[in-house]
């Protein structure tokens, strides 16, 4: 099943976050990309990019919030 993407800032991220929307922050960074920088934004998951709805699924994230993936 494909979902429709839609982009997002992160000025609107914030403000959502601060409206308390459902909505969980995915590190979608490559192993090499992470490891060279393991910063991540606040709260966020750290989830593969080559199995993200495995990964996912593996970490039972809940089905009612909104997931908003980064890789920068």
């Amino acid at each position: 099943m494909v979902h429709d993407l839609l982009v997002i800032t992160p000025d609107e991220v914030d403000a959502l976050l601060a409206e308390g929307a459902p909505l969980r922050l995915l590190d979608v960074r490559t192993a090499d990309a992470w490891a060279a920088d393991e910063s991540m934004a606040r709260g966020a998951t750290r989830i593969s990019p080559d199995r993200p709805v495995s990964s996912a699924a593996a970490l039972a994230l809940p089905r009612h919030e909104w997931l908003v993936a980064y890789c920068a």
